[in-house]
């Protein structure tokens, strides 16, 4: 079978079985575990949600729905970090977590294979089993070395989806190894060049403030210049604490977004920051605070 030569996708445009065994499949849906598992995965996108949730984000939806009551974190040991994060995530969100590293037992490469060293190194079969013997109800499984992640998913007898993947060259992102795909660093750089975001000028703010829109002003400035000096309604996050701050402050990531500085180089990088994290519509003030106030 070979879906990508097929011109016509008629699948999905006339409901063609190709396989011609829809009969046999439809009725595996009907049974009580799959059909809850497809209702609360639709869920997810359904009425306009799609896009408007991260990954993690749909992890707890997902497990709120199933009402799963503990969540096993299988991690690779040089995902330490990002499982802690995932940890504290899920547990302010009223999830209970078990974690399972790869290093698990302690097993040497040379008790595995007697050509290899004396470390001790990764051992997906036993945080499979660890897990089998636990009460987890879904597991979320991290960054495992490719082959042990073949091995992990063969003995694993519980719910598993996959939150991490591990590409040591894209920042965990394979998808960027793909001649088509855009990450968002060239959806940002394609979107400012079409001016769909980017600069803007001191009138159009203006507008925005006299109309009353709904739309949040960034100060990149230092505290002092900030409180010598700013545009009304704005929030003052110097650049540098923006990768710290910007969840507590800018938890609705579908409102309109303007950056200002003294010119327009800090704001820059603070937009395309932004951009990185999921924010739909970020701009850049054009001359910045100093171009505003030559407006007044």
């Amino acid at each position: 079978m070979d879906c990508l030569a097929c011109k016509n996708k008629l699948c999905k445009l006339n409901s063609k079985d190709c396989n011609s065994n829809r009969d046999d499949i439809i009725p595996k849906y009907k049974e009580e575990l799959n059909n809850r598992m497809y209702l609360n995965a639709d869920k997810l996108v359904a009425g306009g949600k799609a896009g408007n949730l991260s990954r993690l984000e749909e992890i707890v939806e997902l497990s709120v729905s199933n009402q799963y009551k503990q969540i096993a974190i299988a991690y690779c040991y040089s995902m330490e970090n990002l499982a802690l994060d995932v940890k504290k995530f899920l547990k302010e969100n009223g999830i209970k977590t078990s974690s399972y590293r790869c290093t698990i037992n302690g097993i040497k490469e040379n008790q595995v294979c007697d050509t290899l060293g004396n470390n001790v190194n990764c051992n997906p079969i036993g945080q499979a089993e660890a897990i089998n013997n636990s009460d987890v109800d879904f597991v979320i499984e991290m960054g495992l070395c490719h082959g042990h992640d073949i091995l992990f998913h063969q003995y694993l007898k519980k719910p598993v989806s996959t939150f991490i993947v591990k590409d040591r060259v894209y920042n965990h992102n394979p998808a960027n190894a793909l001649e088509s795909y855009k990450d968002t660093n060239t959806k940002f750089l394609e979107s400012y060049l079409d001016n769909k975001m980017g600069m803007k000028p001191s009138s159009w703010l203006r507008e925005q403030l006299n109309t009353q829109q709904n739309i949040s002003i960034i100060d990149l400035r230092d505290v002092l210049a900030y409180e010598e000096g700013n545009i009304l309604g704005s929030i003052n996050i110097p650049l540098k604490e923006l990768p710290s701050r910007y969840k507590e402050l800018l938890f609705d990531r579908n409102k309109p977004i303007i950056c200002y500085c003294n010119g327009s180089i800090q704001s820059a990088y603070a937009i395309m920051f932004l951009y990185s994290k999921g924010y739909k519509t970020v701009y850049n003030l054009s001359g910045g605070f100093s171009g505003w106030q030559k407006t007044l």
